[in-house]
């Protein structure tokens, strides 16, 4: 199932195929963050968006960012803070700062965005391949996908050649027989193999946590194969400034200038 060798590509040419699809996860309320991706898709000639989820939580701007993806993003699937905050009568596990985020952003949305973020599937199959939040193996437990071991049991259940992830706030890509690590490889460009399967994560818009602070996506090229990890200066001032306007709690804002 996994077959031939991710190879790292240089940036003497610019992603041109089409279609060229950005990938975003992760946004987490961090309106600032989604603005820049979004004017870098621009920049870069992407001619779709899509969404794998947690839109919400966390930061001080769920609405203007769910409003936002709606807007732009030809497909979403949930994440499991989207799933949180439109289950508030369920009983969810949540860290301090989390649960912060959750209850700040129930009180922010209208109840017909919280209905929309409800109905969100948990994966989906849009141009040959796979999204899905945190993994295809039980996605409703919001696995993470640190290592080999939990990525091939969301590998053995994959039916594309390539599945876009999030949930971890790192980039990487992983097969059954490699793996390349996107945090320390550079450039950040990679092209597929033809055949076998292939997890790419594609890192945080709003909250990275691989010690870079600048906003992450991927852009893939459907035609050539290649999936470039893109990074994105934002004002992470203002983010950390309405963070503290809205009474969330400090940390969520000084851990954006270290991408942790």
């Amino acid at each position: 199932m996994g077959s031939g060798t991710i190879r790292a590509l240089t940036y003497d040419q610019p992603l041109l195929f089409m279609p060229l699809v950005a990938i975003l996860s992760d946004i987490h309320s961090n309106f600032s963050a989604l603005q820049a991706v979004i004017a870098d898709t621009h920049y870069a000639r992407a001619t779709e968006i899509v969404c794998i989820g947690d839109i919400v939580g966390y930061g001080p701007k769920p609405g203007q960012c769910l409003n936002m993806i709606r807007k732009m993003a030809a497909v979403c699937v949930q994440g499991n803070h989207d799933w949180a905050v439109a289950h508030s009568d369920k009983k969810v596990r949540m860290n301090p700062l989390a649960a912060a985020g959750l209850e700040f952003s129930r009180q922010n949305l209208k109840d017909e965005q919280i209905e929309w973020l409800s109905k969100l599937p948990l994966s989906r199959k849009h141009r040959g391949f796979t999204l899905v939040h945190s993994s295809l193996h039980n996605p409703h437990r919001w696995p993470y996908i640190f290592d080999h071991f939990a990525a091939a049991a969301s590998l053995k259940k994959q039916e594309t050649s390539t599945c876009f992830i999030g949930h971890t706030h790192r980039p990487d890509i992983f097969s059954l027989k490699e793996k390349s690590n996107a945090v320390e490889i550079s450039p950040l460009r990679f092209q597929l193999p033809p055949k076998g399967r292939y997890l790419i994560n594609v890192g945080s818009v709003g909250q990275p946590r691989n010690e870079d602070e600048r906003a992450q996506y991927v852009l893939y090229d459907t035609t050539k194969r290649i999936a470039e990890f893109r990074r994105i200066p934002y004002d992470i001032e203002r983010t950390v400034k309405q963070i503290n306007e809205a009474g969330l709690p400090e940390e969520l804002g000084l851990r954006l200038f270290v991408g942790i």
